[in-house]
């Protein structure tokens, strides 16, 4: 069942989740990755980017959408260079990660392709290619529910059922998590040097699955850990990773507590929190 959320969501003239903000030569931190980035069922002031803008009081842009292998073309494109890139992916995507991420040969074509496109865009209109994902993550939906409305049937009528919330479930027994961690290792590397080479401080941040912090409820027989394996292999290699495992984990553990929403697998204003703080005080000495 839904649960019926309130939000407020603005893009600016690029179709990514943010505020006006002027000139982006001032854009301090730039947040990217999955929907998780994005917001998926979050209000506004509730994001990532949104909660690490108060905290710094630096500028924060929102790039989430941009398939890790585009990244560098739109880096190009709105001539972004930041001091931070805060790279968000949830752990069910970690063994999808594209390999090619600093392609010369398109590069420049894409960049000068996006520029263009960018330069007809209206604040009405979006490009953001998180739009192509429209159907998974619920925009088509969303307008949708323009013509149909939501019935009784549709809402969560009250608590919560964590059966109904898993995306993956038991299936996540089957995962090679070696496997798994060796690809996401590799190619975050090779991002951490592509940002090294710009002189952009890269910081990775891991969501936590629903079927890992609340395995108990799928159920599961034993808690997956590949995030904990990822973090080992990614700081040996000294690639800065905020851990929020052992941080949902023991909090949910002693309360309860919930850091995902109920009705699908992004985390909540809760669980974004805790990501900003962490963020903050990783990065607050060189702000």
């Amino acid at each position: 069942s839904a649960v019926l959320k309130n939000v407020s969501w603005e893009t600016d003239s690029f179709g990514f989740r943010n505020h006006p903000i002027g000139e982006l030569s001032k854009v301090d931190i730039i947040v990217g990755g999955d929907s998780c980035a994005v917001g998926t069922s979050l209000s506004q002031d509730e994001t990532l980017s949104e909660i690490l803008s108060r905290k710094t009081g630096k500028v924060v842009y929102n790039l989430g959408g941009v398939k890790a292998d585009k990244i560098p073309d739109y880096l190009s494109a709105l001539k972004l260079k930041p001091r931070f890139f805060v790279f968000v992916i949830i752990e069910r995507s970690l063994g999808e990660l594209p390999d090619d991420f600093n392609s010369k040969k398109n590069s420049q074509f894409q960049g000068e392709k996006l520029a263009k496109l960018y330069q007809r865009a209206q604040d009405n209109i979006t490009f953001n290619p998180f739009q192509s994902y429209k159907s998974k993550h619920g925009i088509f939906d969303s307008l949708l529910r323009i013509f149909i409305p939501l019935t009784d049937q549709d809402i969560a009528p009250g608590p919560y059922e964590f059966k109904n919330g898993f995306l993956q479930g038991a299936q996540v027994e089957k995962i090679d998590r070696d496997q798994v961690v060796r690809s996401a290792v590799r190619r975050l590397a090779v991002y951490r040097k592509f940002f090294a080479d710009q002189g952009i401080r890269f910081v990775v941040v891991g969501v936590p699955n629903k079927e890992t912090i609340y395995f108990d409820q799928v159920p599961l027989k034993h808690q997956p850990l590949i995030l904990p394996m990822l973090q080992a292999e990614l700081r040996s290699q000294g690639i800065e990773y905020i851990d929020l495992f052992q941080n949902f984990n023991s909090k949910y553990k002693e309360s309860g507590a919930l850091f995902h929403h109920p009705d699908d697998t992004h985390w909540n204003e809760a669980g974004v929190s805790i990501a900003a703080d962490l963020l903050y005080e990783t990065i607050k000495i060189q702000l």
